[in-house]
């Protein structure tokens, strides 16, 4: 159990004082013991007593003897054995919320595996291992219980008849081994599109969709029910979008699943994005796949002491790497490092992680005034949405506090811009935004079966770069599954906003002035990075046109 936690509640109750709580707790890490394993077998209180002030604590409802609550319906949402193994067992559901049985309220991994495999948000009900051992004991002696893993939803016989197949074997060993296989192939998203007379299943791998296999429709009401039953949707409702998520374990990792339904002709489409799928990455800035001297700026800017960094770009340009690299980064025993995310992709040690809850009413203003409250050094906000949260950041920023965020934009000076329009002053955003980034993700071209070519007159045009003569793309192999890319490799445009910058930003210069202003300055463009990658054969000339030609940049 939280050691932190149950050292505040001693010292609260008076139990032990802080002199002899620090000798037991060192003597603990001596012998590798836990500190409330060794508070009850040296007979300082007794489990039911530490359990009691837990609960008041956590403000949780302590009980005695759970048999008094458990209610026979649903006994088989889990196993015997993973009831004994875990020491949990399930005792009723009320308002859509399963309550469990459980002598360890802060096992926050069981309860996110016991609401995955049932359906349910989990609230624990605490009590003493013996009495959930002897309830346990008592549960599993009941014979023919049903099973109402949905029973707070009113279905009709269609609905019903559907959930019956849904629980089947094949398919949940269909919807377990799609995942699993998105998983091993590095895929970001899963789509599940229904046509008149199959099922398309596509996978997003380096940014573009890849078909994996398809289905026969007849199957594709039970796979999408199945995953709305453990992404907690309701599965009557199919006539208007619904969100979700879910967790699984895969090759000894936890995968957080992101999940988006939306009615269409033939039937609801389903998106799964897979979060934190990081078998390739490797979140360290010397770690990236990025040119030298962006490691270098990236290095730079953040040990500024206050001030707002901004990362731009669409959906899927690797901002979120860039910046979970930059806070492992500044993540220092000697700093306080708070994000408010939505939803957090990966969970750091020594960096204290918000998600947001819009349904709970925590959404990124609210959040971030809070965080405010808590005497951080180092705040990153998953992205600045409105003005509210862009006005709170820049306040942020101006008094004291390094703030790392992002905004949608096609290029690194439209974000100044854009906070101008959000309705924040100019002169605010002049004195705290400290430097913008753009950023995109090309295709590597497969080093295992790159050719060269020669490029064409009307691409040097195009490019605006005589000095271009030849360029290398993949032709297709075994390696990179015939499609001539492995892999992909971040491309910047770094502007640091220096004293002159910050003098146009608060005088509402043009666009075109800043412009003009950054280009004299030498400063290397997206257009710039993208050739460097282009001239280094680390890309190809579709991939250049790709991200060059579709944001204006020319």
């Amino acid at each position: 159990m939280n050691r932190t936690l149950i050292a505040k509640i001693l010292l609260k109750n008076k139990v032990l004082n802080e002199e002899e709580l620090l000798r037991i707790v060192e003597q603990c890490r001596r012998e590798n013991e836990t500190l409330d394993g060794f508070l009850i077998k040296e007979q300082f209180l007794t489990e039911n007593d530490l359990l009691k002030m837990i609960a008041s604590e956590l403000g949780y409802e302590y009980v005695n003897n759970p048999l008094s609550l458990y209610n026979e319906s649903f006994s088989d949402l889990i196993t015997e054995d993973y009831s004994r193994k875990n020491n949990v067992v399930v005792l009723y559901v009320e308002n859509g919320i399963l309550y469990v049985a459980s002598n360890n309220p802060t096992d926050f991994e069981v309860f996110e595996d016991l609401t995955m495999m049932t359906g349910y948000d989990v609230v624990p009900v605490i009590s003493a291992t013996a009495s959930i051992q002897s309830t346990i004991t008592r549960v599993y002696s009941y014979d023919n219980q049903e099973n109402e893993i949905l029973s707070g939803l009113e279905l009709s016989e269609e609905d019903q008849a559907l959930l019956d197949r849904v629980e089947s074997a094949p398919i949940v060993k269909l919807v377990n081994s799609v995942i699993s296989a998105a998983y091993a192939e590095d895929a970001s998203d899963i789509h599940i599109e229904p046509e008149e007379t199959f099922s398309n299943i596509r996978f997003r791998i380096d940014g573009e969709l890849k078909e994996y296999m398809q289905i026969k429709h007849e199957f594709h009401d039970p796979v999408i029910t199945r995953i709305k039953i453990i992404s907690e949707m309701n599965i009557a409702e199919k006539r208007i979008p619904q969100d979700g998520a879910f967790s699984i374990k895969l090759a000894e990792s936890r995968i957080d699943m992101r999940v988006a339904t939306i009615p269409t002709h033939y039937g609801e489409k389903v998106v799964m994005r897979i979060l934190g799928n990081e078998k390739s990455i490797s979140y360290e800035i010397d770690s990236l796949d990025i040119d030298d001297d962006i490691k270098a700026f990236l290095k730079k800017i953040i040990t500024i002491p206050n001030g707002i960094i901004l990362i731009t770009g669409p959906t899927g340009s690797g901002k979120t790497t860039t910046l979970y690299s930059m806070l492992s980064e500044l993540s220092t025993p000697n700093k306080s490092v708070i994000t408010i995310e939505d939803p957090i992709e990966k969970n750091f040690e020594g960096i204290s992680q918000v998600g947001i809850n819009a349904k709970a009413g925590l959404t990124f203003s609210k959040g971030l005034r809070s965080i405010l409250r808590l005497d951080p050094d180092v705040i990153m906000i998953g992205e600045i949405r409105d003005a509210e949260t862009a006005s709170i950041a820049i306040r942020a920023a101006i008094t004291g506090h390094l703030v790392l965020s992002t905004l949608h934009t096609n290029d690194a000076l439209s974000s100044v811009t854009r906070l101008i329009d959000m309705g924040t002053e100019s002169y605010m955003v002049g004195s705290s935004v400290k430097a913008v980034i753009a950023q995109r993700l090309v295709r590597k071209n497969c080093p295992h079966c790159k050719v060269q070519r020669r490029l064409s007159h009307e691409d040097r045009l195009l490019f605006q770069d005589n000095s271009i003569l030849s360029y290398y793309q993949g032709k297709g192999c075994e390696r990179c599954n015939n499609t001539g890319y492995l892999g992909r490799k971040a491309v910047f445009e770094v502007i640091p906003i220096d004293e002159h910058l910050q003098g146009m930003i608060a005088e509402n210069a043009s666009y075109k002035e800043m412009y003009d202003y950054i280009r004299s300055q030498g400063t290397r463009l997206l257009k710039d990075d993208v050739l460097r990658v282009l001239k280094g054969g680390d890309t190809s000339v579709e991939e250049a046109r790709k991200i060059l030609f579709s944001n204006d940049l020319f």
